[in-house]
């Protein structure tokens, strides 16, 4: 694939911390975030009054400056924790620059131990097949160039599979992928949850929704699982997808967006998406580039049918 300026690649640079950066003021400086404080004691004091040994979340927009919307999210788990760097943030919020905090407060990372494995090896399609079934008959080509796999847009979908075993324990799967042409999902990763089977949706329904389809039957767009990401043409972005015993976990650049318990839930993937069983990457009237993808085993366990 040639590289052209009306469809140059994406270079290495994520430009993450640009995404991040709270909005400059008119003579250079950033702006300082003077409602965190107060959100975070309101947060605080609902997480004590409720008293709940479960998970809260909270996500609180603070309006827009330079149209960039300012969030500010807090996340407790059971009674361990977050109040004690929650109270703190009360007295340094309305002083710190919000950029610090808040990417502080939206990462979660967790134990990343286990044995690694390269799945694009950032020259060929070794250990991968292009789809061919279903709603990807009339699919674009998918090629390898300058460490990327490229794959064009299809006649809806174009996409690609591991061939490989894929574990059916705890387990991470990351890769890095962009939207080149097109506004729809430009990343569609299905994998095994246990016996069963689902996709995280980046970019779709509209050209930014993010979410599992399906939970419980439901697609990304209609379950608790749907987010929003302001994607950009062209730039790259991290996902990482963890499945333990527990629960399915989804960060972008660091930023979890999906948090859902397997106890309470039913997951399933779309007709569309089945071909792409049990670990495959996918984008629908969308061309896109992959890289750096990376399977990560967390704990022992047989491989997941590709049935």
């Amino acid at each position: 694939m040639v590289e052209s300026a009306a469809h140059p690649l994406p270079s290495e640079d994520t430009g993450f911390g640009d995404r991040l950066a709270p909005p400059s003021a008119p003579d250079g400086r950033r702006e300082d975030n003077r409602f965190v404080g107060f959100v975070c004691f309101a947060q605080c004091v609902v997480y004590l009054v409720r008293a709940r040994p479960l998970r809260y979340d909270a996500t609180c927009s603070l309006g827009e400056r330079g149209g960039s919307t300012i969030m500010w999210a807090v996340r407790f788990a059971g009674h361990r924790v977050s109040f004690a760097a929650s109270m703190l943030s009360v007295l340094v919020g309305p002083f710190a620059q919000g950029s610090l905090i808040r990417i502080a407060a939206g990462r979660e990372d967790g134990n990343r131990s286990g044995a690694e494995r390269v799945l694009f090896n950032g020259r060929d399609l070794e250990g991968w097949r292009v789809l061919d079934a279903h709603c990807f008959d009339a699919h674009g080509a998918v090629e390898v160039a300058d460490g990327r796999i490229v794959l064009d847009a299809g006649r809806p979908a174009t996409g690609i599979a591991w061939t490989g075993d894929v574990p059916r324990g705890a387990y991470e799967v990351e890769c890095e992928a962009a939207r080149l042409e097109g506004d729809d999902f430009f990343c569609a990763v299905t994998f095994p949850v246990g016996r069963e089977f689902c996709t995280f949706i980046a970019g779709g329904w509209g050209g930014g929704t993010t979410g599992l389809s399906n939970v419980d039957g439901a697609s990304a767009v209609d379950n608790d699982t749907t987010g929003y990401v302001d994607v950009r043409g062209g730039q790259w972005y991290a996902i990482r997808i963890r499945v333990d015993d527990l629960r399915v976990r989804v960060w972008i650049d660091g930023r979890r967006v999906v948090d859902v318990e397997r106890a309470a839930h039913r997951f399933s993937v779309w007709w569309e998406q089945e071909p792409a069983r049990p670990l495959g990457i996918t984008t629908w009237h969308t061309k896109a580039a992959v890289r750096k993808v990376v399977l990560r085993t967390l704990d022992a366990g047989p491989p997941a049918s590709r049935e």
